[in-house]
């Protein structure tokens, strides 16, 4: 995630933009499939956007 917000950020920069710039992420784990193995791994959603505070 560091990369992907490090990105946005640079980005930011280039375009002028004022103040902190964060991104962010969902992320859940999912411990087991549905047949109740366990089969932990993770669901990402990365925000597409910087959010300035």
């Amino acid at each position: 995630m560091d990369s992907v917000e490090r990105f946005y950020s640079e980005h930011a920069v280039r375009r002028a933009a004022r103040g902190a710039a964060r991104t962010g992420v969902v992320m859940v784990v999912q411990r087991t499939s549905i047949d109740l193995r366990l089969n932990p791994h993770l669901h990402v959603l990365p925000a597409m956007t910087l959010f300035a505070g």
